[in-house]
């Protein structure tokens, strides 16, 4: 074992060169517990970069891989470092076996046209910022993370993609994932439960959730879709016990097809589903409310169109009068109460 210590960069490689480290401990920097870059490739196991020196500088960074650099790292621990624990510019890295970010500003940061892989078991908790920040055009491969941080969990922006497999996310005051201008997200069995102060998942400016054998709960909103968004349900998936509606929706759209399997939709405290200016198709979506209350609330102009396999417990409600009237199309083969439809 050995323990490098001090100074302003603890390891640094600029151009071209393969490092090989092995049970490595990096500790007391400055700014930079590793900088790689240059098309260097970092290959590294058993490695542990501490941020927590005294007199590290505000913008301190455990690792970062960037200018064409690769890494594939193996039980990597990144903790207390101000900044940033993991960052990538223009970078790809993969992390295997198990891996544990916490304590830092951001947990990770994948920055333009970098790419993160977690083929292990990964953990990120105690972020002072975002746990996970995506942005301008990068890819996260999401694999086994356990994400349970205060802030905002996972944030994506601009044109960037994320998948999530076999994950449990939490926040328990900020957005659990939170998406804007173009994201690409696709969630597959994975828990994600959030707080009563924010929705669990919000979806802006064209982003795109498909989301397959998931649930969404104890959020203020399950999912919120808004400026035309994309909700595709990809059956397997539960949304209740959010504090406001299970999904709400505004100029964007919401549908499951009947070959996906079944979606539930349940036990959230207001609608279980509320669109404005909205457009929803869904098949083999179950929604179980109470009867007698507004259900699904659909407003300005919003369709709904109830296909096969699906059905309402509770009542759709379109309004009385444009423009705040909404469509009700019930070809389901079940009785629907309506109001106002």
């Amino acid at each position: 074992n050995l323990t490098i210590s001090g100074g302003d960069r603890g390891i640094a490689s600029w151009s071209n060169n393969t490092i090989v480290l092995r049970n490595i401990k990096v500790e007391g920097y400055k700014n930079y517990g590793l900088t790689i870059g240059g098309s260097s490739v970092l290959d590294g196991k058993n490695l542990i970069v501490d941020g927590s020196y005294s007199s590290a500088s505000s913008s301190e960074r455990g690792l970062v891989l960037g200018r064409d650099g690769v890494a594939y790292l193996e039980n990597l621990t990144i903790t207390n470092n101000q900044k940033t624990g993991l960052e990538l510019f223009n970078a790809q890295i993969e992390l295997l076996g198990t891996n544990v970010f916490t304590g830092n500003g951001k947990g990770i940061y994948v920055g333009t046209g970098s790419f993160l892989k977690t083929s292990g078991t990964t953990s990120i908790s105690n972020s002072s910022d975002y746990g996970v920040n995506i942005k301008q055009g990068g890819i996260a491969d999401l694999n086994g993370l356990t994400l349970n941080v205060s802030t905002t969990g996972i944030v994506a922006v601009t044109n960037s993609t994320v998948n999530i497999t076999d994950s449990s996310l939490t926040s328990s005051s900020g957005r659990v994932i939170y998406s804007r201008g173009g994201v690409a997200l696709d969630i597959d069995n994975t828990t994600i439960t959030g707080n009563s102060s924010k929705e669990a998942v919000n979806l802006n400016d064209g982003s795109n959730l498909q989301i397959k054998g998931s649930t969404v709960s104890g959020g203020k909103t399950g999912i919120k879709a808004v400026y035309n968004s994309t909700v595709r349900l990809q059956g397997g998936n539960t949304i209740t016990g959010n504090t406001q509606h299970g999904i709400y929706l505004l100029n964007s759209t919401l549908h499951q097809y009947s070959d996906a399997g079944t979606t539930t939709i349940s036990s959230n405290t207001g609608s279980e589903i509320k669109a404005e200016r909205s457009y929803l198709n869904l098949e083999g979506v179950t929604i179980t409310g109470t009867g007698g209350s507004t259900e699904v609330d659909l407003k300005y102009g919003s369709l709904l169109i109830l296909g096969s396999g699906s059905s309402v417990t509770g009542t759709v409600t379109c309004g009385n009068t444009a423009p705040d009237n909404g469509t009700f199309v019930n070809n389901s083969g079940t009785s629907v109460t309506t109001s106002g439809c």
